[in-house]
């Protein structure tokens, strides 16, 4: 395995280990306070927590922590992460996780420096960007949709009983961790949908005769 940095508008650090060795660069960059945020709990069993808030830690930085963020993230749980963004004045989110995690945390860059409806003026219909949105981090726990290298977020109002997708070149993260370590504790039924969805996000580009050629290749070998 090589590591490798890569970067599109968003950063790529790659390889294992690479959180120690270069976050703390990477947060003097920002200010004081960082927003952690992930989903149900799972990186507090597999040490990523315990790795990354030893780091914060060290470079001295105000931790507020948001969590509980749900598969199919809901416009209710943006919400309160912007509540939270503006609350505490946070000048980083970091995000530790997968698609989910990601696409909110996105959505709570953008509303935490936004005063209007965010859902009616960037979800129900595209919007316009004209500010800059809250800097956005992300730690990748599992592979997928490559939502850490876009702009693009899912989120699903429950109101109204609709899910929209909006992609913002504004909203992509100024810099992405992968360490392919980090995903060595997710189960196996989770790997394959990950990586089966890694190959239709693939497949969408190519003709029908080649995708059918790769998936007969590739994605038995998973099983």
């Amino acid at each position: 395995m090589n590591n490798f940095i890569f970067e599109n508008s968003s950063k790529v650090y790659f390889g294992e280990g690479c959180i120690k060795e270069y976050l703390s660069n990477i947060l003097s960059a920002y200010g004081n306070t960082v927003m952690l945020c992930y989903g149900g709990g799972s990186i507090k069993k597999n040490g990523i927590y315990d790795e990354v808030i030893t780091i914060l830690k060290k470079e001295n930085k105000e931790i507020v922590e948001f969590s509980g963020i749900p598969s199919n993230p809901t416009y209710s749980k943006v919400l309160e992460g912007v509540k939270l963004a503006k609350e505490t004045n946070a000048d980083l989110i970091l995000a530790i996780g997968g698609g989910s995690v990601m696409d909110c945390c996105k959505a709570i860059s953008l509303g935490a420096k936004y005063s209007g409806e965010i859902w009616t003026d960037f979800w129900s219909r595209p919007g316009v960007i004209d500010f800059e949105p809250l800097p956005l981090g992300i730690v990748v726990t599992v592979s997928g949709t490559g939502s850490e290298c876009n702009g693009g977020a899912v989120i699903t109002n429950e109101q109204l009983k609709i899910k929209t997708r909006r992609d913002y070149p504004q909203l992509n993260a100024k810099f992405v961790m992968l360490d392919p370590t980090y995903t060595y504790s997710v189960p196996k039924f989770q790997m394959v949908s990950g990586a089966f969805d890694t190959l239709s996000h693939i497949m969408k580009s190519i003709s029908a005769n080649r995708m059918k050629a790769m998936y007969l290749t590739i994605f038995p070998k998973l099983l």
